[in-house]
This record gives structure tokens, C-alpha cells and sequence, in this order.
């Protein structure tokens, strides 16, 4: 009975990752593109461009590869582009011919590729310590139907490729701690140096065989010699590996490795943070923070699991075994799990974006958690294991229809603990992916050869590389507020808002992006204009600044205008005089098309006699459009404060809104 039993398991097991892999196939494109991923792919063909031009030569680097900068100055020159190698491979031996829609569909392909190898060794890693595949192909589900971690596969191209191989690199681990060969030794030394070309944290696996090594030398398991054989081995193996991976470190191995150091020791980059309800600074974040959210974004069946396996395992490791391997093994896993989430919350390491930086410690976590999963099938109740397995069926059940329901949004699941407020609590589409869709919603519904939508960030711009080539023709994008006249269509992200209202003056709400908890982004669209042109009621415009040109402000000529000469800094003022009593509720500030001209510091006063000015209250500042407080007045005065001179106050038309 048994033996069918493990039978049936195993055909299940095949069914399984058939089913993951068709369904990896199905959805790989579905997926925005990330801010990481162009970074990345410039970061891969400047190291493309050194090896090749190192390696064959100056005639052998392709024209299109000389644009892009020397890897000796390149300011990531210090990361490791080996997984990220073979797609750039894909167009170079495509002659870069291909679009950018197509490139980044492959990388996507790519991605979920090795995580796909991961999800395998997971499986294969769970099947060996337990010997058993019922808790194998729980764990497997566990991994896939990790709702974040599933999405996050596709173009997550840096921490989810960290993340595989480092998974990739404990299978290798459990082989060795259970079978301590040369090659067994070899085989981990290379899967951890791939995982250490992306981030060096890798190593820390590197840790556990000298540990283990050692332990077995004090329990006289092990001659000296094998001791000192082996720890050679992963030295020299992972040591040259390291640096045939990173063509910087090829000139002068002991100084990239000490700048490397440098740099990772000192990580510059400070942003914003929406963490419960507070925007926090990355370099200033509470202990807590990695454990809220991973614990946040995680089944909350999961959860449980993982302190009923952390519970066990540690009954187990104060028991006397005679499986010393094993129980280094799981000794190592909680080690993998906890040592990384405490160093950084000691050192006070930077982290943003949730906690993707730490998604390596994933692997471990679901390993204790399918401990649990072991000790309770083991468990000698009847109700206790078919209760664990109805709870894990409603479980699974539940998120893998939250899943299918919020496609292709899944990296902004919350654990229903925190869900109906998440929305409040935490950031939300970091990676901006929802950006595509809001796109694509602009193409379908406007048929104009000519789309202005205006953005947030350089996220906008780098989605509609992931578009049709037809449709992506059509837009002129732009920084909402900067384009020099008002777009469209604005984008709106709801990343680090907290909350998911929004209302944009003098546009309107035309589509949402959304999952079941939350607005993702909204499209809003310009609408008609209520008001007047200044060219209709102005009579006459006064400033000690370029008069000349003050006649450029309403003379109904967009190209022309009145502005600042470069260079110079101060406060400046212009006195508009109308040819009646005008009402009016904002302004729009039209420039030429470079869009740099807005006002830096705004002040604006009315008067009735031009002589006894008040201060009128600025209740929206969009940089080209301004609501204030409604007035009606016969003279404007408009006061700003420039501060950076190369990109002075500039002004072509002025339209008052009603």
C-alpha cells in the first residue's frame, strides 16, 4: 500500500511542475515592466562590451554596443551581470534586432527559468532530508503559491535570481553535508559564487561546509587531511570563480574586492518608505521592519507553519541523533533565516521596496515551515494530520484563487491580518508594473497619432518599451507638471500614497488599476477647459525684468514667450493689469516645450486699485497648473523665486480657470 501510495505521490509531483511550467509558459509576458530590469540590461552590455573588446578585441564590439558606457566607469561596475549574461547573449547574437518587447519578454522568460530550477531543487532538497513526498509537494505548493514571490519570477531579473540560486545553492549544501565529496564540494562552491555574482551575501552559505567540515574533524569523522583537502577546494573553486565572473575584478582582483567592500558597507541609496502609515527613510527604519513585512505579505497559513516548524526543529536539535547531518542541515536553515534578518537590523542596512532584499531567507523559511508540515503528518492522531492537510487544502484554495483573481498583481498581496488597510500601511506597486495596463487603457480608447500622458517617475517612460511598437509610437511622454504644456492624460501611482484617493485638478478619474484590497494606479484625463486666455482680458503686463518680451505672455503664440535670462537668481514679480473685474480659481502656466520654465516659488497677490495688494492662498501646486483660493480682481500680481538659474522662470501663454 505504501508503495502505490509513494507511486501516485510521485506521478503527482511530475504533474505538478508540468502544470507550473505550462502555466510559467501561458503568463510570463503578462507582467509590467520593472524599475530594475533596463538598469540591469544596460549593467549586462557594459560588461558585454568590456569582455568583448578584452577578449577579441576593439574590431569585434558591435556598433550598437559602443554607446553604452566603459565598464571601468560605470557606477555598477561592482555588480555581477553573469545570469543576466545569456539574454544579452539572445541579442547580441540577434545583432540587436530585436524589440524592446520582444527583449524583455525573454528576460521575463528568464527569470521564471531559474526560478523554475529553484522551485525543483526546493522539492528535491525537501524529498532528501524527509524522504517522504508528501511534504516535498507541499512545499513545492508553498513556494508556487507564495502569492509575491510567484509574480516577482517573471522580472524580478536581481532579487528573484538572488533568491533562486541561493535556494539553488542550499540543494547543493544538503548534498554535501550529507555526501562530503570533492565533487559534491565543487558543485556547491560554483552554485554559491553564481548566487554571490548577484549579491555577495551568497557566501554566506560558504559558512556552513567549513562548520560542518570542522565538526566532523572534532568528532573524529574525518582525518585533518580531508579537513584541509576540502576547505581548499571551496577556497580555490569559489575564490577563481569569483573572479572569472566579474570581468571588473580581472585587472586587480585584491583592490575590486576591497572596493567592493567599501561600497557595499556604505549602500548610498536613501528613498521614501510607506511602512505602517508613515513615509520613513530607507537608512532610518524601524528593528521591525523585515519582520512585519515579510510576515505581512505572507499566508498567514504559512506563518504558522513556520513557528510549528521552528518549534520543532528546535525540540529536535537539543535531542541526542545519531543524524548529525540532518540536524546540521537544519541547524544551517535557521541560521539561513535568522542571521541575515539580524545583521540587518544591527548593522541598520538599507533596505526599500519591502523587503525584496531579503527574499533569499524565503527558501529557509518555507524549509522550517515544511518541518512543521513533517512533524504533524507524523503526528500518531488521525485528527491532527487530517486536520494539518484540510487547513492546508482551504489555505492553498484561498490563495491560489486570490491569485488568479488579482493576475498579473499578485506582488501586492496582503495576508488578510493586514489587508483591509494595507492600502494605508504599506507601499504598494514599488515596481510601477501597474503602469503598463493604465498604458494599454490609453491605446485602446484614443485614437490620436499623438498621446501627451505624463507621469510620476521614469517608470512611465521605461513601460512602454514593454508595448507594441504601433502604440507605443503614439505616445509623447512627459513629468506631469514639466512637458511645458498640460498633458492628456496623467498617470497617477499609488506607491506611497497612503491611502488610494486621488483628485487632480482640472483632470478627472477615467480608469483604475486594482486589486480586491486596493487602486493600484489611476489614468486621468485633461478636462475641457473652463475659463479664459489671458489674451482675452489682459490689457497690459508690467515687470523690470525683460520687458521687452512681456508682450510674448498673451499674445496667443505658444512659442513665444517672456522669461528669466540665464544666469540669473532672485525674486522676481510681474503686475498684470485686466480690462475688467475678472473671477478666476486657478492658473495654468504654459512654456515652451522643454517644460523647464515653471515658477520654483510661487506668490500670488491681487489688488483693485493696483496699489493695495493681498495675499491669495495657493491651495494646489502642479507646477504648470495652480488653483487658489477663487478671487475677483482687476490686477495680478505673480511673484517667484527662482532657484536654479539654468532653468529659469518662463512663461509663453497664461490661462485663467473659472
Amino acid at each position: 500500500m505504501a508503495f502505490h501510495a509513494e507511486k501516485k505521490l510521485l506521478i503527482l509531483s511530475v504533474l505538478l511542475f508540468i502544470v507550473i511550467f505550462i502555466v510559467g509558459i501561458v503568463i510570463y509576458d503578462d507582467y509590467g515592466l520593472s524599475t530594475d530590469e533596463p538598469t540591469e540590461r544596460t549593467s549586462s552590455f557594459v560588461n558585454l562590451k568590456f569582455i568583448l573588446r578584452k577578449v577579441l578585441g576593439e574590431a569585434a564590439v558591435p556598433d550598437p554596443l559602443k554607446n553604452y558606457p566603459e565598464l571601468e566607469t560605470y557606477l555598477d561596475n561592482e555588480y555581477g551581470v553573469l545570469l543576466q549574461m545569456p539574454v544579452a547573449l539572445v541579442e547580441y547574437f540577434s545583432a540587436f534586432s530585436l524589440d524592446s518587447q520582444t527583449v524583455y519578454k525573454i528576460r521575463h522568460l528568464w527569470v521564471f527559468l531559474n526560478f523554475y530550477l529553484a522551485a525543483i531543487c526546493f522539492y528535491q532538497m525537501i524529498l532528501k532530508r524527509y524522504k517522504k513526498r508528501l511534504p516535498a509537494i507541499l512545499g513545492l505548493i508553498f513556494l508556487v503559491l507564495s502569492p509575491r514571490i510567484f509574480a516577482e519570477s517573471f522580472y524580478n531579473i536581481k532579487d528573484i535570481l538572488f533568491f533562486s540560486w541561493f535556494l539553488i545553492s542550499l540543494f547543493f549544501l544538503e548534498r554535501f553535508v550529507f555526501s562530503p565529496s570533492v565533487l559534491n564540494a565543487v558543485l556547491l562552491s560554483v552554485a554559491v559564487t553564481i548566487a554571490a555574482n548577484t549579491r555577495v551575501v551568497g557566501f554566506l552559505v560558504l559558512l556552513f561546509p567549513f562548520l560542518y567540515l570542522f565538526a566532523l574533524w572534532l568528532q573524529k569523522k574525518i582525518p585533518f587531511g580531508r579537513l584541509v583537502m576540502l576547505s581548499i577546494v571551496f577556497i580555490l573553486v569559489s575564490g577563481l570563480l569569483w573572479i572569472a565572473f566579474l570581468p571588473m575584478a580581472w585587472q586587480d582582483p585584491i583592490f575590486f574586492i576591497k572596493e567592493v567592500i567599501a561600497e557595499f558597507s556604505h549602500y548610498p541609496n536613501i528613498v521614501g518608505e510607506l511602512y505602517l502609515g508613515n513615509l520613513v527613510q530607507s537608512d532610518h527604519l524601524p528593528w521591525h521592519y523585515s519582520f512585519v513585512w515579510l510576515g505581512a505579505t505572507t499566508p498567514l497559513f504559512y506563518c504558522g507553519l513556520f513557528l510549528v516548524g521552528l518549534i520543532f526543529q528546535l525540540i529536535s536539535l537539543l535531542r541526542k541523533t545519531d543524524d548529525f547531518a540532518a540536524a546540521f542541515f537544519d541547524a544551517a536553515m535557521i541560521f539561513c533565516f535568522f542571521i541575515p534578518i539580524l545583521l540587518v537590523i544591527v548593522m541598520k542596512s538599507i533596505l526599500y521596496n519591502g523587503w525584496r532584499h531579503l527574499y533569499f531567507v524565503y527558501g529557509p523559511f518555507l524549509y522550517i515551515a515544511v518541518s512543521g508540515v513533517a512533524g504533524l503528518l507524523g503526528s500518531g492522531k488521525r485528527i491532527v494530520r487530517y486536520g494539518f492537510l484540510g487547513a492546508a487544502l482551504i489555505s492553498c484554495f484561498l490563495t491560489i484563487a486570490w491569485m488568479i483573481r488579482n493576475h498579473p498583481y499578485q506582488m501586492v498581496y496582503f495576508s488578510p491580518l493586514f489587508s483591509e488597510n494595507a492600502k494605508d500601511l504599506f507601499s504598494k506597486d514599488y515596481w510601477y508594473l501597474s503602469e503598463k495596463e493604465c498604458l494599454e487603457f490609453i491605446a485602446a480608447v484614443d485614437s490620436d497619432e499623438r498621446i501627451v500622458v505624463s507621469g510620476d517617475s521614469e517608470d512611465l517612460h521605461r513601460n512602454l518599451a514593454v508595448l507594441n511598437p504601433t502604440d507605443r509610437r503614439r505616445f509623447a511622454p512627459q513629468y506631469h507638471g514639466y512637458g511645458g504644456t498640460p498633458s492628456k492624460y496623467y498617470i497617477f501611482n499609488y506607491t506611497h500614497t497612503s491611502g488610494d484617493e486621488k483628485s487632480v485638478p482640472y483632470y478627472r478619474p477615467v480608469y483604475h488599476v486594482r486589486t480586491e484590497q486596493m487602486k493600484l494606479a489611476t489614468v486621468f484625463q485633461r478636462e475641457p477647459m473652463q475659463g479664459f486666455w489671458g489674451s482675452e482680458h489682459i490689457r497690459a503686463v508690467r515687470s523690470a525684468t525683460n520687458p521687452e518680451l512681456l508682450s510674448n505672455l498673451y499674445d496667443g503664440d505658444e512659442n513665444s514667450a517672456w522669461k528669466i535670462s540665464s544666469g540669473e537668481t532672485g525674486r522676481f514679480e510681474i503686475e498684470i493689469e485686466f480690462d475688467e473685474m475678472v473671477a478666476f480659481s486657478g492658473v495654468t502656466f504654459y512654456s515652451p516645450s522643454s517644460g523647464d520654465g515653471f515658477p520654483r516659488a510661487l506668490s500670488v497677490y491681487t489688488s483693485t486699485d493696483g496699489k493695495n495688494w493681498s495675499p491669495v492662498e495657493i491651495l494646489y501646486d502642479g507646477k504648470m497648473d495652480y488653483v487658489i483660493f477663487p478671487v475677483e480682481t482687476r490686477y495680478l500680481r505673480l511673484e517667484n523665486e527662482t532657484y536654479f538659474s539654468s532653468k529659469p522662470w518662463t512663461i509663453a501663454e497664461l490661462f485663467f480657470h473659472q
